[in-house]
């Protein structure tokens, strides 16, 4: 919000290098989505912005975040097939290792989210496979290994599927609150395909009450929340939980 008040006071008529214009066209758009995503402005405008941002400036510098981010934004609206669009051509043109680890890990979420296993771990091997040792490529091999571990569950290899997400969370540094928040989201995937119910709320609740600053793992772990407290007969807790979606992302409980 600070970002965006500070970018409206500027005058673009008078900035006279075009790159420059377009950064502040990229960055008022980046802040639009990243609130959209937190539940603070619309998804469908935030996503059209950017989407007119990548039409408008293919040759620009920040042209793979923004086209990573409108499959982000398509992902928020329930439209996986645009989604894993933008991220098949961020995986397909970026030049760079941590835009194709980084484009693969989201291509195998969008699967996931339609149950397509395969596909999906597929996705996960192709960012785990990608040879290059920066620290944004390491991080994303560990996301895809997340990835992966949820693939396995999904086909109900629970314990090498959970042996998996644990060694990840100690591996994972320990201030990279996303990364973790990602983690145990799959661990209490993991849980829930065994039907071990009470193992899968401690995991949620640890995003809930700890890694919580991860907009998009903390309504996936309320999401959770809603439905298992409620099966172990405790509603007001699950009440709490759906209040919670409701008031800080605007979501729906399913």
């Amino acid at each position: 919000e600070d970002a965006l008040a500070a970018l409206a006071d500027l005058d673009t008529s008078s900035i006279k290098r075009p790159e420059i214009v377009q950064d502040v066209e990229f960055y008022k758009a980046y802040c639009l989505a990243q609130m959209a995503l937190v539940g603070n402005g619309d998804i469908a405008e935030a996503g059209s912005k950017m989407f007119a941002f990548v039409k408008a400036h293919p040759s620009s510098f920040h042209h793979f975040e923004a086209q990573l981010l409108v499959g982000d934004l398509a992902m928020a609206l329930g439209n996986a097939s645009a989604a894993a669009s933008a991220y098949k051509l961020v995986g397909q043109n970026a030049p760079w290792p941590d835009y194709k680890a980084r484009a693969a890990v989201a291509l195998g979420r969008t699967h996931l989210a339609q149950k397509q296993v395969d596909e999906a771990s597929a996705a996960f091997q192709a960012a785990l496979e990608i040879q290059d040792s920066s620290e944004p490529v390491q991080r994303a091999k560990l996301a895809a290994t997340l990835g992966r571990a949820r693939c396995l569950a999904a086909t109900g290899q629970i314990d090498q599927a959970s042996t998996m997400i644990e060694d990840v969370i100690k591996q994972a540094d320990p201030e990279d609150s996303r990364l973790l928040a990602e983690a145990y989201n799959a661990l209490g995937a993991a849980y829930r395909s065994a039907g071990k119910s009470k193992e899968a709320l401690l995991a949620f609740l640890h995003v809930d009450l700890i890694y919580f600053s991860s907009a998009r793992e903390h309504i996936e772990a309320l999401y959770n929340l809603v439905e298992l407290w409620n099966e172990r007969q405790m509603p007001e807790r699950s009440a709490d939980a759906a209040r919670t979606l409701r008031e800080r992302y605007k979501r729906s409980p399913r």
